[in-house]
């Protein structure tokens, strides 16, 4: 992407970096499943209020209906699939170790932009996003997906054998609700305009078959394994967390790369100051 910058880091722990290499690939989260239980919830009370406030959304003509209908919709999203993988523009932020790992068992993987953004991530079902911080970034897409819902509607019941009016309400919501994901999964709360984040989010739906399982804090937490061709021959970096033993672990990591015949960028230490022992 073009306003992307070279390098997104990924913020892992020591198993996630092993996997990560191990499979050449990043692991994308079930959404709901993120750290932060609110990350979806934000952008899906911002949709929620932008469509209650339109004009018609009372009326009983069919556009009142529909906008009702999306409404209910957007209610049903914690039954839906979807998947992101987050990355930020900084490296080595104090928020980021404090949110995934702990002092010693902490690393940021810096990764090219060209790796997350290519053909094979976006044929695999992924879009490389930044994220929206500032309210008005944050409302500039939602015009667009009640365009999308109207004409679809137009569209179904303008046809020769055209559906129920309810089953095409049906049709049009369940389109609208994996639109409106992916555009909720980019809205964030200001107060983490820090983070400078990105996002693979998953521009299909995730079956059974696709979701794979790791071990969380307070239960398994769903995962899609999403393959990043040309991982071998890419230098990455790595910046090793806080920890009370820093050499040890830049020769550790390095001994990883080397044993999986893997390209290796610059690998340092994290200059934060923080600690827990």
């Amino acid at each position: 992407m073009s306003d992307a910058p070279p390098v997104l880091n990924h913020y892992t722990s020591q198993l996630g970096l092993l996997g990560i290499l191990t499979d050449q690939a990043v692991w994308a989260t079930k959404i709901s499943h993120l750290n932060d239980g609110r990350e979806l919830a934000y952008g899906f009370d911002l949709l929620r209020r932008y469509v209650e406030a339109l004009d018609g959304f009372s009326s009983d003509d069919l556009d009142g209906r529909l906008l009702r209908h999306l409404r209910e919709y957007l209610d049903r999203v914690g039954y839906m699939n979807l998947f992101v993988a987050s990355f930020t523009e900084e490296g080595d932020l104090l928020s980021q170790w404090r949110g995934y790992g702990r002092p010693g068992d902490a690393y940021s993987i810096g990764f090219p932009e060209p790796l997350l953004a290519s053909e094979a991530v976006r044929r695999s079902g992924y879009n490389l996003v930044r994220c929206r911080y500032a309210l008005d970034e944050q409302q500039a897409p939602l015009p667009q997906l009640l365009v999308t819902a109207r004409d679809k509607l137009a569209f179904l019941l303008g046809q020769q054998d055209a559906p129920a009016v309810d089953v095409a309400l049906e049709s049009v919501g369940f389109e609208f609700i994996f639109q409106a994901l992916a555009v909720a999964a980019s809205l964030k709360d200001p107060a983490f305009k820090e983070e400078k984040e990105w996002r693979l989010i998953a521009t299909r739906y995730v079956g059974p078959s696709r979701t794979s399982f790791r071990q969380g804090r307070h239960c398994l937490i769903p995962y899609e394994v999403v393959a990043l061709d040309g991982m071998v021959t890419t230098p990455i970096t790595i910046t090793i967390g806080p920890t009370q033993h820093p050499d040890l672990a830049l020769d550790s990591v390095m001994q990883v790369f080397k044993a999986r015949n893997m390209q290796y960028g610059l690998l340092s230490r994290s200059e934060v100051s923080y600690r827990d022992w």
